[in-house]
């Protein structure tokens, strides 16, 4: 069975990981600043999602024109940000917090 990393975590580096992860992933100044804080600072930093697959969603979100999101288990507000930019200003993000 292979296994895949996440970008993050990819510490054995992987060159797949790496040339795909340089091709797709777009990330918004903000969403830069908050997954390197969320590294840095968060005990769990594991729980994060990884750039290739908030770009993934933000796409999708695209695709389908989406104006509502929803984000169950926020951690640092990641992929809420992710949606609020896919979204836009017309769009609305609601998100759930579990303490």
């Amino acid at each position: 069975m292979t296994t895949v990393s996440k970008s993050q975590h990819n510490v054995k580096k992987d060159p797949v990981v790496d040339y795909c992860s340089k091709l797709t992933v777009r990330q918004h100044p903000l969403q830069k600043e908050l997954h390197d804080s969320t590294l840095k600072n968060a005990p769990m930093s594991f729980m994060l999602g990884a750039p290739e697959v908030l770009t993934v969603g933000s796409n999708l979100i695209h695709l389908i024109g989406g104006k509502k999101a929803l984000d169950i288990g926020t951690f640092t507000g990641a992929s809420a940000l992710a949606w609020a930019l896919a979204v836009g200003k017309e769009g609305r993000v609601r998100f759930v917090l579990f303490a």
